[in-house]
């Protein structure tokens, strides 16, 4: 198979695989910011790469959607946030209740940060923040709820190309999380199901609005909530059940919500249809297939250290 032949699912989730060794090799090193760096351009060069391999018929730039559609994104992405953290608490706590505890994570403000010989721990939570909230979810976005989702959705339609758009870009989430760092978006076996939540909504967005930039405001909602909220979310709830009343409210509020946002925009707008004369999709098998095997790699790698 020639290079210019592979899809943006293949390269995406190629990337993803490399990622997860690249972040599996660093962790617990004091290359902190140069793990945020790596993921940027990884995932930049992914999208480029994946751009240049389209045919020159089927390209098209993705326009900004209307303002009312980026609110509406950003508040979907914002419901799903207490939905996907009760998951990931709950696959947690089952971890640690039936595997063991993880490794204890690395401090930003306390652990060494270097990058090309420059100590850079005074601006190491700003550079992290900076990363997880606004370019990295960009680069992502234009690779999982622009070029994914437009392929998955020329070769399956809009509606099943939507969800399965979601499901491989939670996927490539997860595998490209960090490790071992604290505070920073989740990682491991236990953060799957919430990126997987999160991959599913902004790849709705993107479809319903025909343009990845709202995926991008539902996606980077839901980073900077992760980081903002997320401690306060959980000491609210500390020592509850995962389905006490106060959780199952936070979680069904919080579905509504998004499920609203998302039922608004459909009402709003056309759905993502193919282009015509884009040619004939390419084939996602193998990239599904990877991506499997990185995941099993990924849950192989977090049962390991938790044992």
């Amino acid at each position: 198979m020639g290079t210019m032949r592979l899809g943006a699912g293949w390269w995406a989730v190629v990337c993803g695989a490399a990622l997860l060794a690249a972040q599996t090799a660093l962790a617990g090193s004091d290359a902190l910011t140069l793990r945020s760096v790596l993921v940027l351009l990884a995932t930049g060069g992914a999208a480029a790469i994946a751009w240049r391999a389209v045919p020159r018929a089927a390209r098209m730039r993705s326009p900004a959607p209307d303002p009312a559609n980026l609110i509406l994104s950003g508040v979907a992405g914002l419901g799903i946030w207490a939905v996907a953290w009760w998951a990931m608490d709950l696959t947690d706590h089952l971890l640690r209740r039936n595997v063991g505890l993880p490794p204890l994570p690395q401090i930003l403000s306390r652990a060494p940060d270097r990058l090309l010989g420059l100590d850079l721990r005074a601006a190491s939570y700003e550079l992290a923040v900076l990363f997880a909230v606004v370019l990295i979810p960009l680069a992502q976005s234009v690779l999982l709820w622009g070029l994914v989702r437009r392929e998955c959705v020329a070769a399956w339609g809009w509606r099943r190309g939507a969800w399965l758009a979601g499901v491989l870009g939670g996927g490539v989430l997860a595998l490209s999380a960090p490790q071992q760092i604290e505070p920073a978006l989740p990682g491991g076996l236990a953060a799957l199901p919430g990126y997987l939540l999160v991959g599913v909504v902004a790849s709705w967005s993107a479809v319903l609005s025909r343009s990845f930039w709202a995926g991008f405001a539902a996606h980077g909602t839901f980073a900077y909530a992760s980081l903002a909220l997320r401690d306060d979310l959980l000491r609210a709830l500390a020592g509850r059940g995962y389905l006490d009343p106060q959780w199952l409210s936070a979680v069904v509020l919080g579905g509504f919500v998004t499920l609203a946002m998302l039922r608004v925009m459909y009402l709003r707008g056309e759905r993502n249809a193919p282009r015509p004369g884009a040619g004939r999709p390419p084939r996602l098998a193998v990239a599904w297939a990877i991506l499997i095997a990185a995941l099993v790699a990924l849950a192989a790698i977090d049962l390991t250290r938790r044992g």
